[in-house]
């Protein structure tokens, strides 16, 4: 990487001492553990400080404990460089503390936004919802924007409601205040209601057969 004979200890030291590597330095490589060899990686890529780091999946084959190292190491680095994450994992994503996202389809690029407008993509209009007494679901589906409601238990206890596609989602926030202020009318004793989210995979596959329809 061009480093000078002066500066190499000095570099070595620095980036064993930031990628948690500093008692290792007599080791050999192929003894250490996965998540050992991948910080070893990471800080091979740093030790002339780049502005610019790519990595390609970096937590394949890593055990939950390692993972959560190396997406924290890739979080410390992003404050210090510019770091390009190549992954199909969208909890890597979050961890590692991206703020924007590019999904690629069989090499073409299908989106390009920020992680706030991705994460919005990955709500659903549709409300799981669970009470203690019986709900009278009529009542339910008198909500302005409720197209349906899915029981979930034959008690109506537990059920999904089924906004209107065309909800944005504060109109899906206000749709769920009415269910709560209902519930309190009501004495249905509601204990839980969120917004159901679309996997990752499904937002994925919706943008990837946009681009195959285009």
């Amino acid at each position: 990487h061009g480093l000078t004979q002066k500066t190499i200890n000095l570099s070595m030291d620095d980036v064993k001492q930031r990628c948690g590597l500093s008692t290792f330095g007599h080791r050999i490589i192929s003894q250490l553990s996965k998540g050992i060899q991948q910080r070893i990686g990471i800080a091979q890529a740093i030790i002339h400080q780049p502005d610019i780091i790519i990595l390609d999946e970096p937590t394949n084959g890593l055990d939950p404990l390692q993972r959560h190292e190396i997406l924290s190491l890739i979080k410390e680095l992003g404050a210090l460089h510019s770091v390009i994450l190549s992954t199909h994992s969208w909890s890597d994503v979050l961890q590692a503390g991206c703020d924007k996202v590019q999904i690629i389809n069989q090499g073409e690029l299908v989106y390009k936004d920020s992680i706030t407008n991705l994460s919005n993509q990955l709500l659903s209009h549709n409300l799981s919802v669970c009470c203690f007494q019986p709900v009278a679901i009529e009542k339910i589906q008198a909500i302005d924007g409720i197209i349906a409601i899915e029981k979930s238990t034959p008690s109506n206890t537990c059920f999904k409601v089924i906004c209107d596609q065309s909800l944005m989602p504060y109109e899906i926030q206000q749709v769920a205040s009415s269910i709560v202020s209902l519930s309190l009318q009501e004495n249905w004793q509601l204990y839980e209601i969120k917004t159901e989210k679309k996997s990752f995979d499904e937002v994925f596959i919706s943008l990837a057969n946009k681009r195959d329809s285009n």
